[in-house]
């Protein structure tokens, strides 16, 4: 059976929400469970609407329960009872923080003027154990250790240890405390007294908070420092509208305490349903003048550097999306999580379990993207653990359909040493490649002409009339504007033989990222350059580009940062020769904020680069697009010089992420990026 609920308008014009249908529960019939929440659960969502809309509920909403309905449920819920167990269940979770932490939050409980409560600890950290907790527990006072259980639970999230507390819970009611919180000498005394004034009601204080950073004491021992005096963290009054509306959360954890029976019934859930409905069927008891508990969220070190590099993503992304929210940076245990619910982008800064990402990402819906390391200063003295968050998913887009087409069309020169595997490494269902060749004299037109007998490759040389002599990029980059204009393709890529293509998710083809993009209202790609090296003579023709050359450094020319190379066709030929085919432009661009990455493998041993440079591209330059200040990357080239490079000041590809991250996916940090705001932070 399912209430339906309407929205009347008053005398003064505002609306007042009632609930209408069949009553949700028979006089005479027992507690339904799928009943009552199916009713609250409705109310809360049209309360939710008109908080969004601004249509706002009072305190409690003056028509949401009926006054009949909401006394039959809070007495079918709650009942007369005796009880003949604690007054009051707290329940500790203890997650990441350091113990010197939990610890203080053991010696304030112990501390409490009102004895009437028992505590559960749970513990949401794989670092820390049952025993290990029950072993703290016993240096405290005998009357703490005496009230004191460790509740065991499979769920190692802070969510997962505050539902297995709230099942083991003996208390008539039941509140909660994070590890780094502390709870104020009165904090049981004060719920105790609202209890008596309001027996069926939400009980609810005042909370504060102060934000702490890691230090190391003289002897190594670990502890804490405020980065800011304490601030008020909860709302004064309880507001449904604070509640639904997505603004910081105005009853944090502590600050409130509901009847256990109520979460017998309905479900223990550490979310905003859980006070709302408690407020729904029972009202509030406020006590707003008196602060209980003492929030202490607890930030990693961010030194001045971290912290440019991090607003540089800020600027990125406003650039290349101005829609985007700028990120929100999380150094803390206790995140703000309604930010983080409307945010596009999160970057959690620091070592976090794995119970802590997936509990940040059920909280707030935002997908767990990349995990590795920012590095804001060139010398490696600034290594920072991130986790990137974002609304993005490409694991949950529908399936790409069989008629979802990418062209990808291939310049080449004499590349016969790669361009088979070029080949077999962008062939895959609705990928059709086609090579213009610029009138290769190597193996490279033979190898074309039998790729195009077997799958589905085209290929034409250019100039039609005949080798001219010259690399002439523009003309060249024309008939590239051309083809892409004629193909019908839903998306284009502008590649290069001696490159390798990659969308920014490991795992994920570079068709279905351009499907997934094209889902979420993007229509261009720009790329992330990275250069791999030969540090030795080992390259033999055919050798796996992928696999051959371990050591690489990220493109550091202003035209590395700008290679917007991946379009979806607009109907019309567009423009790429002009800038040297550094990105393609057209009206209504919309290039995706993660760049794809450009593996780019131009030198690959010391007798290539002698045949490339010296041989293949130095004479056949067009002295008039030198003139324009192309073709300039192998002037310091000459003969004799070696095309070998030293380890010193590369980077191995598989250690990227550990300290490049942001590099990677933006270009942000890098030398050489010329875009203001986004470039190096060494002298932040």
């Amino acid at each position: 059976m399912t209430a339906e609920l309407e929205r009347t308008p008053a005398p003064d014009g505002s609306h007042a929400t009632s609930v209408t249908g069949p009553p949700p529960l028979d006089e005479n019939a027992p507690a339904d469970l799928a009943t009552v929440t199916s009713l609250i659960t409705a109310v809360i969502a049209r309360l939710r609407e008109d908080a969004t809309t601004g249509d706002q509920p009072g305190t409690p909403p003056p028509a949401a329960f009926p006054a009949a309905l909401r006394d039959r449920l809070a007495h079918l819920i709650y009942g007369e009872g005796a009880h003949d167990g604690p007054f009051l269940s707290v329940i500790l979770v203890v997650d990441d923080v350091p113990e010197v932490m939990w610890r203080d939050a053991l010696l304030a409980l112990d501390a409490q003027g009102d004895p009437d409560f028992e505590l559960l600890v749970v513990s949401s950290s794989p670092t820390t154990s049952d025993s290990r907790i029950l072993e703290v527990l016993s240096e405290f006072s005998s009357d703490l250790a005496g009230r004191s259980r460790v509740a065991s639970t499979t769920d190692a999230t802070p969510r997962g240890a505050l539902r297995a507390g709230f099942a083991a819970a003996r208390g008539r009611y039941v509140t909660g405390l994070d590890a780094s919180s502390v709870a104020f000498a009165h904090f049981v005394e004060t719920f105790h007294r609202l209890a008596q004034e309001s027996p069926a009601a939400l009980l609810r204080a005042r909370a504060l908070a102060q934000p702490l950073r890691p230090l190391r004491w003289p002897d190594e021992s670990p502890g804490f420092e405020p980065t800011a005096g304490a601030a008020p963290a909860s709302a004064p009054r309880f507001s449904f509208v604070e509640h639904l509306a997505g603004s910081p959360d105005p009853s944090p954890l502590g600050s409130y305490a509901l009847r256990r029976d109520y979460v017998e019934l309905l479900g223990p859930d550490e979310g905003e349903t859980m006070p709302v409905a408690a407020a729904l069927l029972g009202g509030v008891g406020e006590a707003s003048d008196e602060v209980v508990v003492l929030l202490r969220p607890f930030a990693y070190p961010l030194s001045p550097s971290s912290s440019a590099l991090l607003e540089h993503l800020s600027t990125y992304l406003h650039k290349v999306d101005p829609r985007l929210t700028a990120p929100v940076v999380v150094t803390t245990s206790a995140p703000d999580y309604a930010a983080l619910s409307r945010a596009s982008f999160a970057v959690v800064v620091g070592e976090r379990s794995e119970a802590f990402l997936r509990d940040l990402s059920e909280r707030t819906r935002l997908h767990r993207a990349f995990a590795g390391a920012i590095d804001a200063r060139a010398d490696g003295t600034d290594v920072v653990p991130v986790t990137l968050f974002d609304r993005w998913d490409p694991t949950g887009v529908a399936s790409r359909p069989a008629s979802f087409r990418v062209w990808v069309v291939v310049t080449t020169y004499n590349e016969a040493d790669v361009i088979e595997q070029l080949l077999e490494r962008l062939r895959s269902p609705g990928v059709h490649v086609h090579v213009i060749d610029n009138w290769s004299d190597d193996a490279t037109p033979r190898i074309l002409a039998d790729a195009a007998q077997r799958s589905d490759v085209t290929w034409e040389r250019f100039p039609a009339s005949g080798d001219t002599g010259h690399f002439e990029l523009e003309k060249l980059l024309g008939r590239v504007e051309e083809v892409a204009a004629d193909c019908g393709a839903d998306w284009v890529i502008h590649h290069d033989a001696d490159e390798i293509r990659e969308s920014p998710w490991p795992g994920v083809s570079l068709i279905d990222a351009l499907w997934a993009i094209e889902q979420w209202g993007y229509n261009g790609i720009d790329h992330t350059v990275v250069n791999f090296r030969p540090v030795e003579d080992s390259w033999s023709s055919g050798d796996d580009l992928a696999t051959s050359f371990p050591w690489c450094e990220f493109g550091d020319t202003p035209a590395d940062f700008l290679q917007i190379k991946g379009w979806k066709p607009q109907g019309r030929r567009l423009t790429m020769a002009a800038n040297a085919g550094h990105q393609v432009q057209f009206e209504g661009r919309r290039v995706f904020p993660y760049k794809f990455l450009l593996r780019h493998y131009s030198i690959r041993s010391q007798a290539h680069g002698e045949r490339k440079v010296l041989r293949e591209r130095q004479p056949r330059w067009s002295e008039e697009e030198r003139a324009k200040g192309w073709h300039v990357h192998y002037d310091h080239y000459e003969n004799g010089t070696s095309f070998l490079w030293s380890r010193e000041g590369l980077r191995r590809w598989d250690q990227i992420d550990q300290g490049f991250l942001l590099a990677r996916l933006s270009g942000v940090g890098l030398a050489g990026n010329p875009w203001p705001g986004e470039g190096p932070v060494d002298d932040a």
